[in-house]
């Protein structure tokens, strides 16, 4: 089909900041199904879907090669089906990805592992550290507290669980909400407070934990309501 990228038609007219990739794994979210089961009036058909994708370096354009190399392993998200370019879909064996959205992975994570994170870390950064959402402080390497809370509720989820490591890393306590199964998890990934999400006092007994001291924000990372909400 036009505009599919085979083996034997691996681009090589790349923009100088974008590299092509060789796809080793690919992940499926909610947004692939929702591109796929709706006619959306930005999409152009036939169309590559696919956002996350884990994979290794062919071919980098002279920008991107301070940042990467041939060989690099790599994740990304694509984005060809918003921005109809098939060759940027993720769901094909090469395709291109700009550098900004791809980032090398260490040896020790699998293609598998690590091609569950672009559009799950990207949604979270976003909603935290966007100045058009809650406008955070960037996280660092090593992060210092800086004496306020984020509630993110529904830590164990794709997002939620990306998205309390991010704020951990920006040196915010975390409060974060789960099913009682999931209280672990969250704790081992960085989450300070941890409240029962269907409990019958949850919503109370969280205010009066945020209460305690100053909340930057809230994230809603789970559901289909509001996401946001700085306070």
């Amino acid at each position: 089909m036009s505009g599919f990228i085979r083996e034997s038609q691996i681009p090589s007219k790349l923009e100088d900041s974008e590299l092509v990739v060789k796809v080793h794994a690919w992940a499926v979210n909610p947004c692939d199904v929702m591109l796929q089961d709706q006619s959306l009036p930005f999409i152009t058909y036939p169309v590559i879907l696919g956002e996350d994708v884990a994979g290794t370096v062919e071919v980098v354009g002279s920008i991107a090669a301070s940042k990467f190399k041939v060989g690099d392993r790599v994740i990304g998200m694509a984005r060809g089906a918003a921005h109809k370019m098939p060759e940027h879909g993720g769901f094909q064996d090469y395709l291109i990805l700009h550098q900004a959205l791809a980032c090398k992975i260490p040896d020790s994570l699998s293609f598998t592992d690590a091609s569950v994170f672009p559009l799950c870390i990207t949604s979270s950064s976003f909603a935290l550290f966007s100045k058009h959402y809650l406008g955070l402080p960037f996280p660092t390497v090593n992060p210092t507290s800086i004496g306020k809370s984020v509630l993110i509720w529904g830590g164990s989820s794709a997002v939620g669980s990306n998205a309390i490591q991010l704020a951990k890393a920006a040196g915010f306590e975390v409060i974060t909400t789960c099913s009682p199964g999931n209280f672990n998890y969250v704790k081992s990934i960085g989450a300070d407070k941890v409240f029962d999400y269907n409990g019958p006092s949850t919503t109370g007994d969280i205010a009066t934990e945020l209460d305690k001291g100053i909340c930057a924000g809230i994230y809603h990372a789970a559901g289909q309501v509001a996401t946001t909400c700085q306070v």
